[in-house]
């Protein structure tokens, strides 16, 4: 499968003209094509080798702007699915809470209704009394406990999406030493899959205008600010303060030979107010403006917001670590990079950046 993409990629390349177009294009090539098998593979059960190759000729005889819109709307169902598939789980869980936090207010209560006095009077049946105890003693009791419930509560919301997805998220130690944190896959993912969302503040063109504004965002010494290839900028950084969302970890993976690529991704917007992305499902985009976006300054009023996702270069295994090619502008120089960079592909890199 590995083969058929690259080749085509390769028969692309020799064809374009401006070295920035050229990669832009190739790059949305590429992810129409792994999208386009994950519906393939996923939804139709198609999976031999004569169909796929079928698939990626139609698509690469598309015309550009053809294959932009067929993307968008392969990546609409993936997110949509998997925000469903978010909301699904975190209802079942509230629900579980309302329901557990109602039977023991009808225990408390005697079983039914209950008056004001029987709530005073109700003592836990044949417990003894507890030893009392400092009110430090007591507050590390409780946050210990409140953590368990925590822990749990996320263990049945993970259950939940693995068992609808097939495959969860997770950070820890990076297997590449002195990396820090990396993110993990548990489950399994086929090839094509929406991986993962980087969160994060979202800068557009009209708020780096000015050398000052753009001189706010540095220094980055870890790697979190992301330019796309329109110049709008996700700074996560910001992560942690964004809606949360179990798969909002892209901002954490490692430069490494990759095993996912990064995709703009624009949620979706009617500016005349009839459709767009669905508002119950909005609380969990883990993105935000960084400032308010002007009328005449927003690149695309049918976006409700700007943001870059992963998907899955192959397929994907349980325990895998994901990896992403940063592609950091070579044009910095070596002196500029993090010793710790090597290019993926030195001339994907030129491409990018001329």
């Amino acid at each position: 499968m590995s083969s058929i993409l690259n080749r085509l990629r390769q028969s692309f390349l020799r064809y374009s003209v401006r070295q920035r177009d050229l990669q832009e294009q190739a790059d949305i090539e590429t992810a129409l094509l792994l999208t386009s098998w994950w519906k393939c593979i996923t939804i139709g059960h198609q999976e031999d080798r004569q169909t796929l190759q079928q698939e990626a000729e139609r698509m690469q005889s598309m015309a550009g702007y053809k294959q932009v819109n067929i993307l968008r709307k392969n990546l609409d169902q993936q997110i949509l699915r998997m925000f469903l598939a978010i909301d699904a789980a975190r209802t079942v869980e509230e629900t579980t809470k309302a329901s557990r936090m109602h039977h023991g207010f009808e225990e408390i209560n005697g079983g039914t209704g209950g008056s004001t006095q029987a709530r005073e009077d109700w003592r836990p049946p044949n417990r003894r009394r507890r030893p009392q105890t400092s009110s430090i003693s007591r507050r590390g009791e409780r946050e210990d406990m409140e953590s368990a419930r925590e822990s749990a509560r996320r263990g049945r919301v993970f259950k939940s999406l693995r068992q609808d997805l097939g495959f969860t998220l997770c950070h820890g130690p990076s297997s590449i030493l002195s990396a820090g944190r990396g993110v993990f896959l548990e489950g399994r993912a086929r090839i094509g899959s929406l991986v993962g969302i980087y969160p994060g503040l979202v800068y557009l063109p009209e708020h780096l205008r000015k050398a000052e504004e753009v001189a706010e965002l540095f220094p980055d010494p870890d790697i979190f600010l992301f330019q796309r290839y329109d110049k709008i900028v996700v700074d996560g950084r910001a992560a942690e303060k964004m809606p949360h969302n179990e798969y909002a970890l892209a901002h954490l993976c490692n430069h490494g030979k990759p095993n996912v690529m990064a995709v703009a991704y624009d949620f979706p917007q009617d500016p005349l107010g009839w459709g767009g992305f669905p508002h119950e499902l909005r609380p969990y985009i883990p993105n935000a403006f960084a400032r308010p976006r002007s009328l005449l300054g927003s690149p695309d009023q049918s976006a409700l917001i700007q943001s870059v996702v992963l998907v899955a270069t192959t397929d994907l295994e349980d325990g895998e670590e994901l990896f992403l090619n940063y592609r950091l502008n070579p044009k910095h120089g070596s002196e500029s990079l993090p010793p710790w960079y090597v290019p993926v592909d030195a001339k994907e890199d030129q491409r990018r950046w001329a």
